[in-house]
């Protein structure tokens, strides 16, 4: 890692920018090295990207101690509003976005437990929603349109002045994709609640019933993962920028709770067909 923050024109690790899974030391001693380069460089916040760690980590100073939050994702947002910003990849240059002075996130902390954290100081949250940008390899250039953006280029690389940088459509922090993911998640919970009912003593007729309906929930979540594919390329076209609208991510998300469904479909056949009768 570099011991002061990646400045354009040096790039950013742009893609790929991972998800911590495991929490074992190395995560750990990344972190504290993060803290580390934030007081080094009199810093209230900083993502492991920006020193060129492609994990989705970042630190922000809250009071007098450091938190560190890994798998950041903003669930609920309010108080959209108009901000100025400065930020450490372009030092000498003012973006001028639109934010919300109140959010609600979800994260791991560095034991692998899930924490929520409702940040209602207008600063903080501002400053945590440019973090996350970065977290996901995007920089506020690419909250604007391709015109903005252009020239807001020009003005950073000296080629024209000003520093009023219109937003243009920026993407939401939460996005209506979520419903798509919970109605998936319900059903798979269902399915996987649905391999126990052998153990109840239920009737052949209502195991059958309840298989079929496991066979028909197969289908369910793949069209239901179908509908969040569409929608996010919907929104990856309408916004400027959309720091969860990577194709990749996108595939990643509705893949696996297909396969899941289909697994589970799979053993239910097992289950209440062959085990059960």
């Amino acid at each position: 890692m570099s011991q002061t923050p990646i400045r354009y024109p040096e790039e950013l690790e742009r893609y790929n920018v991972g998800i911590i899974r495991s929490f074992t030391d190395e995560v750990r001693a990344k972190a504290e090295e993060l803290v580390a380069v934030m007081k080094a460089n009199n810093l209230s916040a900083l993502s492991a990207v920006q020193i060129g760690y492609p994990w989705q980590m970042l630190a922000i100073q809250d009071g007098e101690t450091y938190r560190v939050l890994t798998n950041p994702r903003i669930i609920r947002h309010e108080n959209k509003m108009p901000t100025e910003e400065k930020t450490d990849y372009f030092p000498d240059y003012t973006f001028h976005l639109e934010r919300f002075g109140m959010i609600s996130l979800m994260y791991d902390d560095l034991n692998g437990e899930a924490q929520t954290w409702i940040v209602d100081d207008q600063d903080q949250a501002i400053t945590l929603q440019r973090k996350i940008d970065y977290v996901f390899g995007s920089t506020p250039l690419d909250r604007l349109k391709p015109q903005h953006r252009e020239a807001a280029l020009a003005a950073i690389t000296g080629e024209a002045d000003g520093e009023v940088y219109d937003p243009g459509e920026v993407c939401p922090t939460f996005s209506k994709r979520e419903y798509f993911i919970s109605a998936a998640n319900k059903i798979l919970f269902l399915m996987a609640v649905s391999l126990l009912t052998p153990f109840f003593g239920l009737s052949p007729a209502t195991l059958d019933i309840i298989f079929w309906a496991d066979m028909i929930a197969f289908p369910v979540v793949t069209l239901i993962m179908v509908g969040y594919y569409l929608y996010a390329q919907h929104e990856a076209k309408v916004y400027s920028q959309c720091s969860s609208c990577q194709t990749a991510s996108q595939i990643g998300v509705a893949g696996k709770r297909a396969l899941l469904a289909l697994a589970l479909a799979i053993v239910a056949g097992v289950v209440l067909k062959v085990i059960a009768q």
